[in-house]
């Protein structure tokens, strides 16, 4: 088995560290803090009925029910925003968002690629591009606001590494916590990870 020398392992080591700076500016030139706007607004107002259901049940956006049934996000989140207020818990759950869908990304991208400047290329493309999709662009994917989708979106791309690895039995973990985050999101990779699956196995086919 062949060592790298001191040197070497140096050189990579300092490699890693440029590309996950550069990858990172890019993402906050990208992503820039935008405090509680769009979609942000509905849930954080969903996260406050779950605080306080009394308070918010004759609201007519809450009498007759809510998409917050179909989600585990209001639950979580309001033990930050209850502790520690709601400028800060946004905050907070951005970051931790942004952390997870960065490094989902980067698992994803090492997992399906081999070599280090494909990896840097990929990763790069998936946050410089328009994010933008479905009409007129209304939905974004990495979305630079609080929403259970960004949570999702994470979750989906570990489903897609663990695929491509053979690694069934966490897929279906991560596909099943990524519909309870948010079932639409996770759809389409649930789909596409379905469809792969059936492809792979030519008995379904014969």
């Amino acid at each position: 088995m062949n060592r790298l020398r001191p040197t070497e392992q140096n050189a990579i080591g300092y490699n890693i560290l440029i590309a996950a700076i550069f990858i990172l500016s890019l993402w906050v030139a990208k992503h820039p803090y935008l405090g509680i706007v769009h979609d942000a607004r509905y849930y954080l107002l969903q996260t406050l009925h779950a605080l306080e259901p009394t308070r918010w049940n004759e609201d007519l956006f809450f009498r007759y029910g809510s998409q917050d049934s179909f989600s585990i996000f209001s639950s979580v989140y309001k033990w930050p925003v209850g502790a520690i207020g709601i400028a800060a818990a946004n905050l907070l759950a951005i970051v931790i968002g942004d952390g997870l869908w960065l490094a989902s990304l980067g698992l994803l991208v090492c997992s399906i690629l081999n070599r280090p400047t494909e990896r840097l290329a990929a990763a790069c493309g998936v946050i410089a591009l328009n994010t933008g999709y479905g009409g007129l662009d209304t939905l974004h994917y990495a979305e630079p606001f609080i929403t259970p989708r960004l949570f999702a979106e994470a979750a989906v791309m570990c489903g897609f590494a663990a695929a491509s690895r053979g690694r069934y039995v966490l897929l279906s973990m991560l596909s099943l916590l990524a519909a309870a985050i948010h079932p639409l999101s996770a759809l389409p990779g649930i789909g596409i990870i379905t469809f792969d699956s059936l492809r792979r196995d030519r008995r379904t086919w014969s």
